[in-house]
């Protein structure tokens, strides 16, 4: 069985600043997806993953909502018997909360052509000889029942691959203060029984295994931030699992697109300033709260968490929410 899986396309319909002299910012994101569709073509996946963030805020104009259900309504033409699930991102959700999806233009989408976009819980997929699961855990939600569990209750089971947009690492940190050590080897605990983790929201790509479990991170499509201008390029992952013994083997393929970067016209700032102790306290306050050994906690709650210790004023946590990526 192959699959082509990617995350973070952060379709908008305003360009990031490190992109504005984008001569036409429609057309450069349609030339992304149409990227994305020769990939298709060339691969003709079982299945296309999409791994959360399609979009860069939870309503996006009608536009771009027509465009995005163009794009894949054109790539099911041309691939009916593939299917495409997409589990959500914070970016993608009304609140970052799955509950309101129905408010979000991901809505619109679902109705207007056939993206499967299922709850946390399992899609079983009969191979031809085996079935295989497909667990998508979108951000914010955990897993109704373990993975374990799911395998001792369908003894035809030859693979379980977990859909997620959860923010996992294994060494480069994807922000200050996080810790060195990376947060796979929980994550791993979490989804035992699983034999490959794709995930989003980290968009530096990485591919660890951990407790026998492949972890691949799907990186990014596109460059919104002059940080992101040092990582590697934009990609897209092919998988390919084994039907008979569940043997899975990936490899990533860098997008074939030309990207106008400006990174003077960025505001953001890629170093943190020295002398500014009040802010560092806090970063090193919220990689301390990741390194504590029973706690699971996402990047936001953690954020909360130091919030609620040092009653942060509202102003100031919006200023601290906003700048998340």
């Amino acid at each position: 069985m192959r699959l082509l899986a990617f995350s973070d396309l952060h379709l908008s319909d305003n360009p990031p600043a490190i992109r504005k002299k984008e001569p036409d910012w429609y057309q450069t994101q349609k030339n992304l997806l149409n990227e994305i569709t020769r990939q298709v073509n060339a691969h003709s996946p079982f299945a296309l993953i999409i791994a959360g963030d399609l979009f860069h805020t939870s309503i996006v104009s009608p536009f771009l909502e027509a465009m995005t259900i163009k794009w894949i309504s054109t790539i099911q033409a041309l691939h009916s018997s593939m299917i495409i699930i997409f589990t959500p991102g914070q970016h993608d959700l009304p609140g970052n909360n799955f509950k309101h999806l129905e408010k979000s233009s991901i809505e619109v989408l679902r109705c207007g052509c056939d993206l499967f976009v299922p709850e946390s819980g399992s899609l079983f997929i009969t191979g031809p000889k085996n079935e295989h699961a497909f667990v998508s855990v979108p951000y914010g939600e955990e897993l109704p029942e373990t993975i374990e569990k799911m395998r001792k209750d369908r003894t035809n089971l030859v693979s379980v691959s977990v859909i997620t947009h959860r923010l996992l690492w294994s060494e480069k940190k994807p922000y200050p203060g996080a810790s060195v050590k990376g947060n796979v080897r929980r994550a791993a605990k979490e989804f035992v029984g699983a034999d490959i983790v794709i995930s989003g929201d980290n968009h530096q790509p990485f591919d660890v295994e951990e407790n026998g479990i492949t972890f691949i991170n799907c990186g990014r499509c596109q460059t919104r931030t002059a940080t992101e201008m040092n990582y590697p390029p934009p990609s897209i992952i092919k998988i390919v699992i084994d039907d008979e013994n569940g043997c899975i083997q990936h490899q990533r393929i860098e997008l074939d697109i030309n990207e106008v970067l400006s990174p003077e016209e960025s505001t953001y700032k890629t170093e943190t300033p020295k002398d500014d102790k009040d802010l560092l306290a806090f970063v090193q306050a919220v990689g301390d709260l990741g390194e504590s050994a029973d706690d699971s906690l996402s990047f936001d709650r953690m954020l909360e968490k130091e919030f609620e210790t040092r009653k942060t004023s509202k102003d100031v946590q919006e200023v601290l929410q906003g700048a998340r990526l």
